[in-house]
Formats: C-alpha cells, structure tokens, sequence
C-alpha cells in the first residue's frame, strides 16, 4: 500500500526510516542534533529472530521493528516431557492372598466330581422332620438291606458302648466297624464318606441305648419292688 509523501516524510521524521530500506533517505527537512539524555540509556533489547526468507511456508510482514510471523498453520506447541509412571513391584517373598472359601469350594467339587452317591439332607430316621427313612433312600432289595443290617448291628454290639451315642465313641473302634463292614461289603464303598455304615452304626446305637434304658429301667423297678416287699413282711413279723 503506498503513502501519500507528506505522510510519509512524517513517519520518517518521526520514527526513522524503515528495516531492510538500501541507500540513503532523502528528506527535504534536516533533523535536529540529539542531544544527550541526562538519565541512563536503556538496555540494549534483544536480537530480532532470524527468519529464513527461503521458508515458502511462511510470510514475514515487518512494522517498526515489529516482524509478524505467517502461517496457515497453527504454531507448533512445545512438546511436553511425559510424566513418569511408577510401578511398585510386589514383594516376592509375599504370597498372593487367597481367601479360605476357594479352598472349600474346590474341595466340593472334588467331591461330586468322584462319582459317590452322596448323603441325603437331614438326619436317619426322621423322615418327618426333615430326615429321611434309610430303607427307602437306598431302595436295595430286602434280602440285602437285612444281611448288611444284622452284619454291621453285630459288629455294633461287639466293639461299641451301647449306652453312649456315635459321636462319643472311641474312634479306632469306630473305625474298625467300618473296615469290617467294607470288606464284608465292597459296594459299601459308593457312598461318600461310608454314611450308609455311619447310618446303620448309628440307628443301631439308638435302638441298643433304648433297650438298655429299658432293661435298667425294669431291673431298677425290679429292685425297688423287691425292698418294698422285704419291708412289709419285716414289718408283718414286727406285728
């Protein structure tokens, strides 16, 4: 864009000629001397960037000193350093946590992958309280169900205290009970956990402590008859 020439010998007078300009500006007005300024100068400013002219990307447009950079494109943004991640290692010598009911539910499932027949819920002998009637859970032929129970109720009656329940027996002659019947009868052996002879030991040590009850029961009621009449005929003779 070009100036009028009065305008643009102010600007010269004004601010001095222009960068980049070559030769000698002519002016038809001389300037006035400078004269010294009684406060220090200011420090010298910076370099003015230099721009390479052969860059065709960009365009300079320079105005007192002010140089503009040009671009179609955004300034490039100084790229930032990537934070750093830390990584805590676990400890070797710490073994993983591992919780109590993944060891239970793994041993459950070893057990109904082993192809036993497992215990019914509730108690033998209770069917009508949420137990079950052995006989009938098993539904064995009654030739069979009556060998296993008369072999195994003398087995009961030889190694074990009729008087007191399963769970307060000595456990070696539990154990002993139990073999004997297994190796009487291997197919004992396809019940989980041998409840089908733990049932029978214990219906047997039911009926055995009732008959007991019983028999000391009479024999108490026996004795106590018996001091009775000793007493009255102590007493007839008295008389």
């Amino acid at each position: 864009m070009s100036l009028p020439p009065s305008y643009r010998h102010r600007l010269l007078h004004a601010f001095g000629p222009p960068l980049g300009s070559v030769g000698p500006i002519r002016s038809s007005t001389p300037r006035p001397a400078r004269r010294p300024s009684p406060y220090p100068s200011p420090p010298a400013s910076s370099a003015r960037p230099h721009l390479d002219s052969s860059d065709d990307e960009f365009e300079t447009s320079c105005f007192n000193d002010v140089c503009i950079l040009d671009s179609d494109d955004e300034q490039e943004q100084t790229p930032q350093t990537p934070s750093k991640k830390v990584r805590f290692q676990p400890s070797r010598g710490t073994p993983p946590c591992t919780s109590g009911t993944s060891n239970s539910q793994d041993e459950d499932t070893d057990e109904e992958n082993d192809g036993k027949i497992a215990k019914p819920k509730g108690e033998v002998g209770r069917p009508n309280r949420g137990g079950y009637n052995l006989r009938i859970t098993l539904g064995w032929e009654d030739a069979r169900y009556e060998k296993v129970k008369t072999f195994i109720n003398d087995l009961v009656d030889n190694n074990l205290d009729g008087r007191v329940p399963m769970s307060e027996q000595a456990l070696v002659n539990v154990q002993t009970v139990r073999e004997k019947a297994i190796a009487k009868f291997s197919f004992l052996e396809e019940y989980r956990e041998h409840w089908v002879v733990n049932d029978f030991i214990k219906t047997r040590l039911k009926v055995r402590k009732t008959a007991l009850e019983k028999k000391e029961g009479a024999k108490a009621i026996a004795e106590i008859k018996e001091r009775n009449e000793k007493k009255k005929r102590s007493a007839s003779m008295g008389n």
